[in-house]
């Protein structure tokens, strides 16, 4: 089952999840410790310096396609190029997050068509944020944490690749 191989990769290393419901004091508090972090959703991106305002992010059907921003990023796992592919299954009815992020972030997986919508997308620690720099490796996964169990393989994929990045912080 998906979810055990994520709790089994958590338990093992040092980082922080944050889930879409989270409040923002909360998730700011959290934006300059040294501890690597995923993002859930798109709602703190703002509070996090992701993104310029709240108008740099938005969501759209999860039926939407979406598709690699950048092959050579560890982010996108071993998926095709060049090919639209959905990140939930057709049998739930929710939503992808996407932002519009800095430059310096890493950008993985777009709204197909919309490459400044992204809804996968990493800072290395140092890189520069809207509001300083990241303190350790940051990951936005533009799903909200009750629809992981609704991954299609490639969204699954791209869930464990940032896992895995974000787990093996230097």
């Amino acid at each position: 089952m998906p979810s055990e191989k994520i709790a089994s990769l958590i338990s093992v290393f040092s980082f922080r999840l944050i889930s879409s419901g989270t409040a923002a004091d909360i998730v700011t508090s959290f934006n300059g410790v040294a501890v690597p972090m995923i993002v859930f959703g798109n709602s703190a991106y703002s509070n996090l310096g992701w993104i310029a305002t709240s108008s740099g992010k938005g969501s759209v059907n999860s039926t939407t396609l979406v598709s690699l921003a950048d092959t050579t990023t560890p982010l996108v796992s071993d998926l095709m190029t060049g090919v639209g592919f959905k990140m939930i299954l057709d049998s739930r009815s929710t939503s992808l997050y996407w932002g519009t992020p800095t430059a310096a972030a890493i950008r993985a997986v777009s709204i197909m068509g919309q490459s400044t919508q992204l809804v996968s997308i990493g800072y290395e620690k140092g890189a520069a944020l809207m509001t300083g720099t990241a303190a350790a490796r940051r990951v936005g996964f533009g799903v909200k944490t009750d629809s992981i169990q609704d991954l299609t393989i490639e969204g699954f994929k791209l869930l464990m690749a940032a896992i895995e990045w974000t787990a093996t912080a230097n």
